[in-house]
């Protein structure tokens, strides 16, 4: 056990540079590379192409809350009152065993999931934007031994260090699993919105 923290600090920091590297983040709401004309976007249901239940519609509510807290477009249900269509599918799901103990059972995992989306601008009907693959991957604690009670993630949580090591190892997967997933596609819909609004 006591080499399983060294290791999961050091690949908790190596997800973290791999997961805001390379993705080309602005901050801008302005999205320079929209359609000076558009107003509305609907959109669609994005397929699941996982063995993972549900992961789309988890993506599909992260997209809607990061388009409108950019407040450049607003979000239609009508796809005939909409300028542009957001489209796509969450294409991979993969959990990696990244952290094990002593007897090299798995303590943490890596999550990475992957989405391929495309903008169309509905009155033209031509494809502004598309990419097959925009991914990102964060670190997955199981046990409560591999969880990093002072990184910025878990701080982020309800849950605090004490109370993680009271809790059965069951309940702390579950935890975990369902933070990282809302984290994983809160980035990937913010990374989207990013390379969609700026066209590259």
């Amino acid at each position: 056990m006591s080499r399983a923290r060294p290791i999961s600090l050091a690949l908790a920091a190596l997800v973290a540079l791999a997961t805001f590297s390379g993705c080309g983040y602005h901050f801008a709401a302005s999205g320079p590379g929209l359609p000076a004309s558009a107003r509305t976007i609907y959109v669609d249901k994005f397929a699941n192409l996982t063995r993972i239940t549900g992961l789309n519609d988890q993506f599909n509510i992260a997209m809607k809350d990061e388009i409108a807290n950019r407040r450049r477009l607003v979000l239609v249900k009508d796809r005939s009152q909409a300028d542009l269509e957001l489209s796509g599918s969450v294409v991979l799901a993969q959990m990696m065993p990244a952290v094990f103990n002593a007897v090299t059972e798995a303590m943490a995992y890596t999550e990475s999931v992957s989405v391929a989306a495309s903008l169309r601008d509905l009155k033209t009907g031509k494809v502004l934007w598309s990419s097959p693959n925009i991914s990102s991957v964060q670190y997955m604690p199981f046990v409560a031994q591999a969880v990093i009670p002072t990184s910025p993630s878990f701080l982020q949580q309800t849950l605090r260090g004490t109370q993680i090591g009271e809790l059965p190892d069951i309940q702390v997967a579950q935890t975990q699993v369902t933070y990282v997933r809302q984290q994983l596609m809160s980035k990937i819909a913010s990374t989207v919105y990013d390379m969609m609004s700026d066209r590259f």
